[in-house]
């Protein structure tokens, strides 16, 4: 996990990130015939709101993409800048109305890649 994090926006109101990388070596995919055989999920964001809060922008239940791994993607002779050079990563955001003091619990994973928790205190 790289960050979780609750910022206010006003009004009880606020937008709620969690960002995540894959540290190892292979793709959360495995491979590319995973992916075209639909054999593999992509990461999967969720957010469990407690009976105080309500979401006012997002879904319960984001899919985010597939993350790729840190297996060489070009050779020393190879000079372009990659195009994917944070395909490792993804974000999900949320807008959620809920009084400070407020803990939120987020978590991200993916089937073949694991799982990661956060929780998060509003204010």
């Amino acid at each position: 996990m790289l960050h979780a994090t609750a910022e206010p926006l006003g009004d009880e109101r606020w937008r709620v990130r969690l960002a995540v990388a894959n540290a190892g070596y292979l793709p959360s995919h495995i491979t590319k015939r995973a992916v075209e055989r639909k054999t593999s999920r992509p990461c999967v964001f969720e957010l469990d709101l407690p009976e105080t809060a309500t979401l006012e922008m997002g879904t319960r239940r984001l899919e985010g993409p597939h993350l790729d791994g840190h297996a060489a993607k070009q050779s020393l002779q190879a000079f372009l800048p990659s195009k994917e050079l944070t395909a490792d990563r993804a974000q999900a955001e949320w807008i959620v109305k809920a009084p400070v003091g407020t803990v939120l619990q987020l978590s991200a994973h993916a089937g073949r890649a694991g799982r990661v928790r956060a929780s998060v205190t509003l204010g």
